[in-house]
């Protein structure tokens, strides 16, 4: 009859029944906003740098500017691809800046359910002034 009555040891099992979930549920939210974060970064990055190329810069001093903006960013450096080459570049068409950001997961467990890396892509287009 006591062993009924006495209910201190249930809440301590579902306490550690509950708690990885709930664990897994803060750092996904904690991964997630890291993500958002270089995205924002990479958007910023990608604006800034067509800034630059339509305003007349080199390949070189674009990809020097973008290793600068971008240097927050954790893991392998980000990848920049600018369409048309310098040489192609005259008043009126169009520069696009494309960033590629390979995001290596934080996390162990949310690494394995998403693959290890996310893939983030910025691509902004501007007018050779």
């Amino acid at each position: 009859m006591r062993r009924l009555l006495n209910k201190k040891g249930q809440a301590l099992v579902e306490f550690a029944l509950m708690i990885p979930v709930l664990l897994l549920i803060v750092v996904g939210i904690m991964e997630f906003a890291l993500i958002l974060s270089n995205q924002m970064i990479l958007e910023n990055a990608s604006r800034e740098c067509a800034r630059y190329a339509v305003l007349g810069a080199s390949d070189s001093q674009i990809q020097d500017y973008l290793g600068q903006l971008t240097s927050s960013l954790n893991g392998p450096d980000a990848v920049g691809t600018i369409t048309p080459k310098l040489s192609s570049r005259i008043k009126g068409i169009a520069v696009t800046i494309k960033v590629t950001y390979d995001y290596p997961m934080m996390t162990p467990i949310i690494g394995n359910l998403l693959g290890n890396d996310i893939k983030l892509t910025s691509v902004t287009t501007m007018r050779m002034e």
